[in-house]
């Protein structure tokens, strides 16, 4: 399958109706089969098996929607975070529309260990 990452992005918005009037702007046929979902004032994608790398377009597209969401009405800010397989690859960002903040607190961060031993 290849290297993938556990990738997650939020966005946030002062209304519902300026999430949901960019959310459909947005929503293009090559990333509907992906778990984009905008929920109240807040847009949102997670995949925890995505290859994240701009050579594929679906990646393309949904980099551009976190990119060009502060340019949108109502936008407070984003925040992405992304865990490749390899401990050391990760990376987190965000915009933000003073004086508002990035919405850090919306994306929760864990990795786990799970022993599983057999006698």
């Amino acid at each position: 399958m290849g290297y993938c990452s556990d990738t997650a992005f939020v966005i946030e918005f002062d209304t519902k109706e300026n999430a949901s009037n960019y959310f459909e702007a947005v929503t293009t046929e090559v990333i509907k089969g992906y778990d984009l979902q905008c929920t109240g004032r807040y847009i949102h994608f997670h995949h925890d098996s995505i290859k994240w790398d701009t050579y594929y377009e679906e990646v393309r597209e949904l980099t551009k929607i976190y990119e060009r969401s502060l340019e949108a009405q109502g936008c407070y800010g984003f925040v992405f975070k992304r865990f490749g397989e390899d401990r050391s690859d990760y990376e987190e960002f965000s915009g933000e529309n003073e004086p508002h903040e990035a919405p850090w607190e919306s994306i929760e961060e864990t990795r786990c260990l799970y022993l599983n031993i057999a006698d």
